[in-house]
C-alpha cells in the first residue's frame, strides 16, 4: 500500500509540475500576443474597427497565446528528448556492463544541471570499471596463488609414492610439502581476516597499552630471521600510550617489521622509530633493501599485489592490505616512501589514547 501511494503521490506531483509549466507558458504567451497586438493597433497596422466584440483582443491573445504555446511546447519536447537521449543511451551501455559508456552532450549547448549529472555520470562509470579490474584482478591472482602450491604438493607427492626414492630426496620433498601446505594455510587465514576486517566497521576489543613495549616484543619474535641476515635492530621508542585493539595491530607490527627483515639484504639495517607528532602516535619501520618504483608504491596496500612479480620472495601480497585495513579501522592511516636500490620506509600513524 506505501508503495501504491508513494506512486501516485509521484504521479500527482509530476502532472502538477507540467501543469503549472503549460500555465505559465501559456500565459507568459498570452501576455506576449496581447502586447504585440496592443503595439500593432497603436501603430495602426490593425484597423480600429478590427475588434468588433469587446471581448475580442482576449480571445485574440488567447488563441495566439494557445498556438505560441503549443509550438513552444512541441519545440521544448523536442530538445529535451535530444537531451535525456545521451543519459538514456548511456544509463543502457552501463545496465549492459560496459563501464566504459559515458555521457557525452558533444555540441549541444549543456545547462548547469545536465553538465553535473554528465560529471557524476561519468565518475560513477569509472568507479565501477575500477571495481570490476579489481575484482577481476583479484581472481586471476587469487587463482595463481592458490593454485601454484596446490600443484607443487600434488607433484612431489606422486615423487613420495615411488619405490626407490633416496632418503634425503624423501625429506626434501616432505620439508618441500609442509612448506607449500603452510604457505596455503597463510593464504586462507589472510583472506578469511581481510574479508572479516573489510566488513567491520566498528572497532571493538580496545585497550589502552604501551605501544613501545608492543613494537620490542614484535622485532624478539623475529629474531631468528633478522639474526640470520646478520641485521642488528635500531629501535628509537619513546614510551607512548594507545588505545586500540592490541591482537590486531599486532598484525600490523608483525608484517611491517617481517617484510622489512626479508627485503633487506644480509648485514642490512633494520630501523624503527616511535614518536609523538601532534595528536598521533608516529610508527616508522625502515629497511635497507631494494625498495620499491614510484607506480608499485601506489599499489602496494592492494590485495594480491606483489611489487616482485618473480614471486622469488615468498608472500601472497595480502599481508599489507590485511594491515592497511587494521590501520584504517583504528582511524589512523598507513604511507611509504621508497626508493629504488635503497630501501623503504613505512609509516603508520595512529590517534594517541
Amino acid at each position: 500500500m506505501k508503495k501504491k501511494t508513494k506512486s501516485a503521490l509521484g504521479n500527482i506531483t509530476v502532472i502538477l509540475l507540467f501543469s503549472v509549466n503549460n500555465i505559465i507558458v501559456l500565459l507568459f504567451c498570452m501576455t506576449l500576443a496581447a502586447g504585440i497586438s496592443t503595439v500593432l493597433l497603436h501603430l495602426k497596422f490593425i484597423p480600429s474597427d478590427f475588434y468588433i466584440h469587446p471581448y475580442a483582443p482576449f480571445i485574440f491573445a488567447l488563441l495566439v497565446g494557445i498556438t505560441l504555446a503549443v509550438i513552444t511546447a512541441f519545440i521544448y519536447q523536442r530538445i529535451m528528448r535530444r537531451y535525456l537521449a545521451v543519459p538514456v543511451k548511456a544509463l543502457r551501455q552501463l545496465a549492459s556492463g560496459n563501464f566504459k559508456a559515458e555521457i557525452d552532450f558533444g555540441n549541444l549547448p549543456v545547462p548547469n544541471e545536465y553538465a553535473e549529472l554528465a560529471d557524476a555520470f561519468n565518475e560513477t562509470a569509472r568507479e565501477l570499471s575500477s571495481i570490476e579490474m579489481m575484482r577481476s584482478d583479484f581472481i586471476n591472482n587469487f587463482s595463481h596463488e592458490f593454485k601454484t602450491p596446490i600443484v607443487s604438493i600434488q607433484g612431489f607427492a606422486k615423487q613420495l609414492q615411488r619405490q626407490n626414492i633416496p632418503e634425503e630426496q624423501r625429506r626434501e620433498y616432505i620439508q618441500i610439502i609442509i612448506a607449500e601446505t603452510g604457505s596455503l594455510s597463510r593464504l586462507s587465514s589472510n583472506i578469511l581476516n581481510l574479508s572479516r576486517l573489510e566488513t567491520q566497521t566498528i572497532l571493538t576489543g580496545t585497550t589502552a597499552y604501551n605501544l613501545a613495549e608492543q613494537l620490542r616484543g614484535t622485532v624478539l619474535l623475529l629474531q631468528n630471521k633478522w639474526e640470520e641476515k646478520n641485521i642488528e635492530p635500531e629501535l628509537n621508542l619513546d614510551e607512548l600510550q594507545i588505545k586500540g585493539n592490541r591482537e590486531l595491530l599486532a598484525e600490523v607490527w608483525m608484517n611491517l617489521t617481517d617484510n622489512a627483515v626479508k627485503f633487506s639484504p644480509e648485514g642490512g639495517k633494520l630501523r624503527i622509530f616511535l614518536y609523538a607528532e601532534q595528536e598521533n602516535a608516529v610508527v616508522k619501520i625502515q629497511d635497507s633493501g631494494c625498495g620499491i618504483s614510484e607506480e608499485s608504491a601506489k599499489h602496494v596496500f592492494e590485495k594480491f599485489y606483489q611489487a616482485d612479480t618473480s614471486r622469488t620472495v615468498e608472500g601472497n601480497g595480502l599481508g599489507l592490505a590485511v594491515a592497511a585495513r587494521i590501520v584504517e579501522l583504528h582511524g589512523g592511516n598507513i604511507t611509504v616512501e621508497s626508493t629504488v636500490g635503497k630501501g623503504s620506509i613505512f609509516t603508520v600513524k595512529l590517534p594517541l589514547q
